[in-house]
């Protein structure tokens, strides 16, 4: 329960600003998150898909090392601040470097000393050729990629929740039929909204469901035990699953309509066929006569 843990937390800190420091209280600013949806559905996008984004991530420290472990035996001399210290005396700090101040800045080339290139030389070539490398794997793929991740999951959970939406006002809760097909079938009743304000009221049911809790099972009809039984199973047969009055009634008037339609059709061809046989025998009297 996400409720339950937001209280823990909340908790948890509020005593470390009593007993550490007061510094702790201002952690509980991050409860608007638990307030706030559509922040919710940016800690999902991050969260949903966390093994992707681990494993991509993994994969980019990966690469970061090859291109440390290159710079430390390649382009140490490279590595230094403004003030001539050197940034890459040893592996790990050529890796943090290289991993921090590249990914910061967007281009490792910012934190490498000023090169130029008068001559067609290894040294030169190889470092050109090391940070365009660089920003192509790292920033230009890598970073993307983490993002698609993240884009792609929030729009996924943006578009499930707009189905969600959708099947609320376009979908009976209790029978889960369509609107469209009340609309069309059963507009002489009132359409979808006198259907689920009358025959499926969501409240109707809760009400019942909770007159079953009170009601002592021995005072129970015979639909009441029915419903009752099926709860305790946690089914849901006693719901009207693709069933509606209102489409039923409309399917036998249909039915019916349908009936004397064709019993209308066969009497007028019983009729067609007396008259056709009228007709022969009438042209056959006057050729006789002739």
């Amino acid at each position: 329960n996400r409720h339950f843990f937001l209280r823990i937390f909340q908790l948890i800190f509020s005593v470390f600003g009593v007993l550490i420091h007061p510094f702790y209280f201002s952690v509980q600013l991050l409860a608007i998150i638990h307030h706030a949806r559509d922040l919710q559905n940016v800690l999902d996008a991050v969260t949903t898909n966390w093994k992707n984004l681990m494993i991509t991530s993994i994969f980019g420290l990966i690469v970061v090392y090859f291109f440390g472990l290159f710079a430390f035996t390649s382009f140490r001399e490279h590595y230094v601040d403004e003030n001539g210290d050197d940034l890459c005396q040893t592996l790990l700090q050529c890796t943090i470097v290289t991993l921090s101040a590249g990914l910061r800045k967007g281009d490792i080339g910012e934190v490498l000393a000023p090169t130029r290139y008068e001559s067609i030389e290894w040294g030169s070539f190889g470092l050109g050729l090391y940070e365009l490398l660089f920003f192509v794997v790292m920033v230009v793929i890598l970073l993307n990629m983490i993002s698609g991740i993240i884009i792609d999951t929030f729009g996924a959970i943006r578009t499930k929740k707009q189905e969600i939406e959708n099947d609320i006002k376009q979908k009976c809760f209790i029978c889960g039929i369509e609107a469209s097909v009340f609309d069309h079938y059963g507009d002489d009743e009132g359409g979808f909204k006198a259907h689920i304000s009358s025959a499926h009221n969501i409240w109707q049911y809760v009400y019942f469901l909770i007159y079953l809790r009170e009601k002592d099972e021995i005072e129970y009809n015979g639909t009441e035990s029915y419903v009752r039984h099926c709860l305790n199973k946690n089914d849901t047969n006693f719901l009207p699953i693709n069933q509606a009055i209102v489409l039923t009634d409309y399917k036998l008037r249909q039915t019916r309509a349908e009936a004397e339609l064709h019993k209308f059709v066969n009497e007028t061809h019983k009729i067609v066929k007396e008259i056709e046989k009228k007709m022969e025998k009438f042209q056959t009297t006057i050729s006789q006569e002739k």
